[in-house]
């Protein structure tokens, strides 16, 4: 049975202003995770039947690994209680085929794993911590990278990734909506114009039709254009408050402005929590500007005028071309 762990953000920044390590080692990774007295990520590499993978497969390979004081003992026992979770988990962490020092990753780096699906490594300038590397949104620790082994390299992260990307955007929703009953409606709008297949694979962007440069659909007062760039982040509202009969009174009054509402609620890009801060402007596909700020411990999104429009309440949901977050309220604006 597949297995999701959902998480609220995480509100630790590491700054790319610290010392960076580059320690020369001799042994395997398994080796020099062991030198360092690794005890727990060791019984949890030996669980899971990969301490032989480590120490003889020649590699190349990447291995990023929480640091010590990330894995308590509940979390521990409830991953040592399932090993094919485990597995899973633990293979996420190694990228196959490539030791990739720091200085080698980028943002929007896409790699493949031993586990099968690909990570993300973003690079977000956040206000005021300054510059912070992230592997689907689990912030590098800068002072531990570039660890060398025989056979990788060996970089150290605050947490241990806790969620494998089961699929695109669209096929996130879906899950989200077939397991836990929410999160859907905001797919039937986007079916019901035409938006769902598009929205697995490529970028939209809604021009005006009073924009000279693109010659205009009729139909929506919309021009749909194709991005380049094919990755997003996506903004799911809550079923409770993005109802059924307010999207059927759209559909039946009001296309144009159901087409607004859904082109709020993504932007291209990879974004999750990390890249905040304490405030952060994004530009959606329609070109309206979205802030979203950290207040008491909550994220707020508001419009350039300063008017709440919703709040997140869960996310960082890696997904094979980006990111999806859950919030309560959809994001119209006034």
């Amino acid at each position: 049975m597949m297995k999701w762990i959902l998480f609220l953000f995480v509100n630790v920044l590491a700054s790319a202003n610290v010392q960076r390590q580059n320690v020369k080692q001799e042994g395997s990774i398994l080796d020099v995770l062991t030198e360092m007295g690794l005890t727990t990520v060791l019984e949890l590499i030996e669980a899971a039947g990969l301490s032989e993978a480590l120490d003889t497969d020649p590699g190349p390979m990447t291995v990023f690994v929480p640091v010590a004081d990330s894995l308590s003992q509940e979390l521990v026992d409830f991953l040592l209680s399932d090993v094919e979770l485990l597995t899973d988990l633990l293979t996420y962490h190694v990228v196959v085929d490539q030791a990739l020092l720091s200085s080698d990753l980028s943002n929007e780096l896409v790699l493949p794993t031993a586990q099968g699906t690909t990570l993300r490594i973003n690079i977000y300038d956040v206000d005021p911590t300054g510059t912070v590397y992230s592997v689907n949104g689990v912030p590098i620790d800068l002072s531990q990278v570039d660890i060398s082994a025989s056979n990788g390299v060996i970089h150290f992260m605050f947490y241990m990734l806790l969620q494998v990307p089961i699929g695109d955007t669209v096929e996130t929703a879906q899950f989200l909506a077939n397991s836990i009953g929410d999160y859907g409606n905001i797919l039937y709008a986007a079916d019901q114009l035409g938006l769902l297949p598009m929205f697995s694979a490529i970028m939209l962007k809604a021009i005006p039709d009073d924009n000279p440069r693109y010659v205009p659909s009729g139909e929506w007062g919309f021009t749909i254009i194709v991005l380049e760039m094919e990755t997003m982040t996506g903004l799911l509202p809550s079923d409770e408050f993005f109802s059924m009969d307010m999207i059927e009174d759209l559909l039946a009054n009001d296309r144009e402005t159901l087409m607004e509402i859904l082109m709020d609620h993504g932007t291209v890009g990879s974004y999750f929590g990390i890249s905040i801060g304490e405030r952060r402007e994004f530009s959606t596909l329609s070109g309206r500007t979205l802030i979203v700020q950290e207040v008491e411990g909550e994220y707020l999104i508001q419009d350039s005028e300063g008017n709440q429009l919703s709040k997140i309440t869960g996310g960082d949901i890696p997904c094979t071309n980006g990111v999806v977050h859950s919030l309560d309220m959809p994001i119209i604006f006034p």
